[in-house]
């Protein structure tokens, strides 16, 4: 990338000087998996379910005591809480499940953001009445 210098005021001024790469983070400093095991427990769940209004239809489980990421069975789908809050909520809405197929995802992949982006699409489609369509997406 090349920068210029803004001329006059020093509002965006750079250095004559090259740029030189940023220092690389050691791997020691970036934690890859969780010291310990989950401590999200049924009761935990429980609260969880009811203060989210979780459709009683679907069956949830908290991770097992030993599971330091959670992961999902067969037939099954690991979220966060954060995910929750950002909207996400089951069944699917059916855009939703072509979303995550098509792009082979699963919803405890996409960060909160991507989720609240997804469901604001969602609403101002129903709100104008449009089909949501992952090309337009």
């Amino acid at each position: 990338m090349v920068v210029r210098r803004v001329r006059g005021n020093n509002v965006g001024r750079t250095s004559d000087t090259p740029n030189t790469p940023l220092p690389r983070r050691s791997r020691s400093n970036l934690q890859i998996i969780p010291k310990s095991p989950s401590t999200y427990t049924e009761s935990t769940l429980k609260r969880t379910v009811n203060h989210f209004f979780l459709n009683r239809s679907h069956k949830y489980r908290a991770p097992e005591s030993t599971e330091y990421l959670p992961t999902g069975r067969p037939g099954e789908v690991a979220i966060y809480q954060d995910s929750l809050k950002a909207g996400l909520r089951f069944p699917l809405h059916p855009f939703l499940v072509e979303f995550f197929c098509t792009f082979n995802l699963s919803p405890g992949q996409l960060v909160p953001n991507a989720l609240r982006m997804l469901n604001y699409y969602l609403l101002v489609c129903m709100l104008k009445g449009l089909e949501p369509l992952i090309d337009i997406f």
